[in-house]
């Protein structure tokens, strides 16, 4: 007998009960202590400490008894007939594993009731080995030697199991139970790899013996088996009891009938008064009992189910995948994935919005809970990338150059606020990366039967495999943009983590793997829209040229600038603006070399170099846009500057070498060899792209009031737009190489291109613009290393020697001379320790250096603005003295009070060195050598200008055919047209050997 305490603490005595060594004393209520949980704390040990107070819940704590407990509330008795406890595993929510369930003995000769042993199941996790799971690989209880026995290994006869004991904190200690510091118990082992999710069932066994003696299920299985419901008799004999066991066993008969001896003879009293033979009832008994160890009987006894997972807070591998984007509309991408039969489309859809992701994904599908495909792009969530109509400068701030303030800082707003993208000092612009989830697609079994991406679509549309697919983000535009996409995988176990420190649940970014981002293009599928040209003007470039010590140099680029409005980037990233040129394949050389041919389009690519020179037989020698159809006035021309004399052009088209960047420029051409070729995916911001053929579209109001063919086959130049954040406007430069012909007009013919389209949609609706090229300049400063006093100044390039309009010719006499060329104002300055630039003074004597007369400083600026003028300068004196103001020997009109007149401004010469090109140059010996000069630093500075009659004369009005005219002619002279400072920098001193 055994004390025990009742409700009010009156002690009372019972029958001995089991689990002497385990904490079964909660103090108010009886039983085991309780770990309770609460959203405040990590939780807390329940003893029932407090009077009164109810029992609280959670979960119920096993732990060893302490030494000189007292009497316990309630007693524990275990059941009877529990011999065995069996451990079946089986996948969460599914079918067993394979093999035998493992099946421990609680009892044994040296444990007798109301004692058990309790069972130990320790999970333990194992590295990932590819193993294929089944009850021999996952558990196990151990043996005497450390050996794992599986199945029903243990109940045999000569198995020893291993001695545990588990202490007050929950450790395993290979030895024998401690009274009151440890409990007595088996160890089973329960290995998971990393996210193997199990359900162990558990049940306990009885003994075969006592099933048959205890349990009347076999009773009645064995009356199921050998009653004749129509004779209401027993069948007799042991083949009829042999055919009716086996119904029920599944067996075979001859099977049954071959134990039936061996099983003995005898009848017993049963169920109904029924008298059933012992062989049929052990036979049955065997069955149920074999039964009751592989599968959970309610019959036999309840079962409990235990949840094991190999929880990880991260997948384990790091995902990757390879991917492709379609555009589809949403319907159609529903019908696409309804019909597991429909293959995936190759081209996208014309205005389509939406996104098909599609491809395969690698990842360790045990512990992965969902995988997302997420993308990075330029203004991906935004929908849009240059917000014109909102994302600005006030028309004040534009007009007055302000910048706006940020109010927080006070200092000004960074470019991103203002326009939605930084813009550099180069004028290039990185629109900002938004990051958006394309697809996810959640297992929250972990079972995920493909790794590829549109058959799992598929089945979770189908609800199979409890897979679900969602599209968190649509895109909702048409514009092409290249996204960098990568697989995210989460755990679907993460939820068991907690942080160490809070106990609240992981942050996201700690239970997420990132694949490596691939750069896949989303394109484009709607056409760019035309191109709002603001302006077309002529620009330039200096480009400093590297020489030897004693000679400096710098060039000027002719170019075109494009001034476009907002918004740019009409049709998405990598949109590009480009000149329509004519004929394409441009780079075959179709072009004669008079540019008065063109090589036909089905002899382009002939091997035969002389029947290609014999094919060029189109003939553009009085060609007009008509005879290349409606389209043909969008293609770029030119044509001289009527009232510029000098060399013409040749033909009637622009030839490729008038484009300096054609022809180094990356080709948009499958076909065009690696080195060569223009790949928008990994380049998108090259300056110069060429074309070599597109599809040019007649707008379409045009081509409806037309009728006529709407297409033609062009090249194209592309570039790279900049945007000027001073103008708000968007623009390229375009370099011109005018062949020595002076300031011709250029019709351009303009387009938005966008290669990430397909080829029907890559071109906007074309326009026109004109513009005049300013011709090219070469400035070069040269010192004479023999006479380092000495500088030459020279500048060439094209130009026109005389008007059409003039019919005097070259008359230096005539003010008519400086209206019929560009003149060159060339100065050498010096800058003196104040820091001010002034003319360099000339040296008093010697070639070059300065003359009687006139002034001491090294300058040619002197024009003349009338023909009296002109005469007085060229009529002065030699060795006229400078006076007092009004009172000198010269005329007194503005050569007088000039005082010392300064020498002309330098007329060009031809240039031998290039058909079509001039030369200006002028010569100085300065007083001082300009790089030996320790006090100063010298510099040549040129300026172009040009010498016009005024459109309104001094005396109105005049008669240009009365024989005094020429006396009274006037001119004006304009503004810089081209102007540029050299400095002519010390040599590095050589060194001595």
């Amino acid at each position: 007998m055994t004390t025990f305490r009742d409700d009010e603490g009156m002690i009372w005595e019972g029958a001995r009960d089991g689990l002497r060594d385990v904490d079964f004393d909660h103090g108010t209520q009886g039983g085991f202590p309780v770990w309770t949980f609460e959203p405040s704390s990590a939780g807390w040990l329940d003893r029932g400490e407090t009077p009164g107070a109810p029992k609280a819940n959670g979960d119920s704590v096993f732990r060893p008894r302490p030494a000189g407990a007292a009497a316990r509330r309630l007693p524990y008795y275990p059941d009877p007939l529990a011999d065995h406890l069996v451990l079946q595993v089986r996948r969460a929510g599914g079918d067993p594993l394979p093999g035998a369930p493992l099946v421990v003995p609680v009892r044994g000769p040296e444990i007798a009731y109301p004692d058990l042993r309790p069972i130990a199941i320790e999970v333990v996790a194992k590295a990932r080995s590819g193993r294929t799971a089944t009850h021999e690989q996952v558990i196990g209880v151990e043996a005497q030697g450390g050996t794992l026995l599986r199945g029903g290994d243990a109940t045999a006869p000569d198995a020893r199991l291993a001695a545990y004991a588990l202490d007050a904190q929950g450790t395993l200690i290979r030895d024998k139970a401690v009274h009151g510091r440890s409990v007595a118990v088996t160890r089973v082992l329960l290995e998971l790899e990393p996210g193997e999710t199990f359900d162990v069932e558990l049940w306990f066994l009885p003994s075969c013996d006592n099933l048959a003696r205890y349990f009347d299920v076999v009773e009645t299985a064995t009356l199921l088996s050998v009653y004749d419901p129509k004779t209401g008799r027993v069948q007799a004999g042991e083949t009829a009891l042999a055919n009716g066991i086996a119904r029920w066993t599944g067996e075979t008969p001859e099977a049954v009938a071959a134990r039936l001896p061996r099983l003995g003879g005898g009848d017993v009293s049963a169920l109904g008064q029924r008298t059933l033979p012992t062989a049929a009832i052990r036979t049955l008994n065997e069955r149920v009992h074999d039964m009751a160890r592989r599968i959970a009987t309610p019959e036999i006894a309840a079962s409990l189910t235990l949840h094991a997972i190999h929880a990880v807070d991260r997948p384990l591998s790091v995902p990757s995948g390879t991917f492709a984007l379609r555009r589809l509309s949403g319907d159609n991408r529903k019908t696409l994935l309804d019909d597991a039969t429909m293959p995936p489309p190759e081209t996208d859809e014309a205005g389509a919005k939406g996104v098909l992701v599609t491809g395969t994904v690698a990842f360790d599908p045990a512990t992965t809970g969902f995988i997302e495909i997420v993308a990075t792009g330029a203004g991906l969530v935004s929908g849009s990338l240059d917000r014109s109509d909102d994302l600005k400068r006030s028309a004040d701030q534009v007009v007055r150059g302000l910048w706006p303030v940020d109010p927080a800082t006070g200092g000004p707003k960074r470019p991103t606020d203002v326009y939605g993208f930084d813009i550099a000092p180069d004028g290039t612009v990185a629109f900002p990366q938004e990051q958006a989830v394309l697809l996810r697609i959640d297992a929250p079994t972990g079972l995920w039967p493909s790794s590829d991406l549109l058959e799992l679509q598929r089945l979770a549309r189908k609800n199979e495999n409890s897979l679900q697919v969602t599209y968190p983000f649509e895109v909702g535009d048409t514009r092409a943009r290249l996204l960098d996409l990568h697989v995210r995988t989460g755990s679907r176990t993460s939820t068991y983590f907690r942080d160490r420190e809070t106990g609240r649940a992981l942050p996201p970014e700690a239970t997420l793997r990132e694949g490596t981002p691939r750069r896949i293009p989303l394109r484009a599928t709607k056409v760019p829209a035309p191109l709002a040209a603001r302006t077309v003007l002529p620009s330039t470039r200096l480009i400093p040229v590297p020489r030897g010590a004693w000679t400096f140099e710098v060039s000027r680029q002719a170019l075109l600038r494009i001034d476009s409005r907002r918004p740019g980037a009409t049709s998405g990233i990598a949109e590009r603006i480009g000149v329509v040129l004519w004929p394409p394949d441009l780079h075959l050389d179709r072009v004669s070399d008079s540019h008065n041919g063109v090589e036909r389009d089905y002899d382009t690519g002939t091997i035969d170099v002389l029947a290609r020179l014999l094919r060029r037989d189109i003939e553009m020698t009085g060609f007009a846009d008509e005879d290349l159809g409606p389209v043909g006035s969008y293609v770029t021309r030119w044509g001289r500057d009527p009232i510029k004399g000098g060399p013409g052009l040749q033909g009637w088209l622009m030839p490729p070498a008038a484009f300096p960047g054609l022809g180094g420029a990356k080709r948009d051409d499958p076909a065009a060899p690696r080195e060569t070729r223009w790949d928008p995916m990994t380049d998108p911001d090259e300056e110069v792209v060429y074309v070599p053929r597109a599809t040019l579209r007649l707008p379409a109001e045009q081509a409806g009031a037309t009728g006529a063919a709407t297409t033609l086959e062009v090249a194209l130049l592309t570039f790279r737009p900049r945007f000027d954040a001073d103008q708000e406007t968007w623009f390229v430069n375009v370099p011109i190489d005018t062949f020595g012909v002076p300031e011709p007009f250029v019709r351009l013919g303009l387009v938005r291109y966008q290669p990430l389209a397909a080829r029907g949609l890559q071109l906007s609706d074309p326009v026109v613009e004109w513009a005049q090229v300013m011709p090219g300049r070469r400035l070069v400063a040269q010192v004479s290393e023999t006479d380092a006093a000495l500088v030459t100044v020279t500048v060439t390039g094209a130009g026109a020697l005389r008007s059409v309009a003039e019919a005097d010719g070259h008359d230096p006499t005539r003010l008519s001379w400086w209206r019929q060329r560009p003149l060159m104002r060339i100065r050498v300055l010096r800058r003196g320790t104040d820091g001010i630039d002034a003319p360099a003074p000339l040296a008093d004597s010697g070639p070059f250096g300065r003359q009687e007369g006139r002034s001491p400083w090294a300058e040619c600026s002197y024009i003349p603005t009338t023909q009296d003028e002109w005469t007085r300068y060229l009529a002065r004196p030699a060795g006229a003295k400078p006076g007092p103001a009004g009172q000198d020997d010269l005329p007194r009109d503005r050569a007088s009070r000039m005082r010392l007149p300064c020498l002309c401004a330098v007329h060009p010469e031809p240039d031998p060195g290039g058909a079509g090109s001039l030369r200006w140059c002028a010569t100085f010996r300065l007083a001082q050598e300009p790089l030996a000069d320790p006090a100063a630093v010298y510099s040549v500075f040129v300026e172009e200008v040009e010498a016009m009659r005024p459109a309104t004369y001094r005396a109105e009005p005049l008669d240009e055919t009365a024989a005094d005219f020429s006396s009274l002619d006037q001119l004006e002279v304009s503004g810089p047209r081209f102007a540029a400072r050299l400095e002519l920098t010390k040599p590095a001193p050589r060194s001595r050997r």
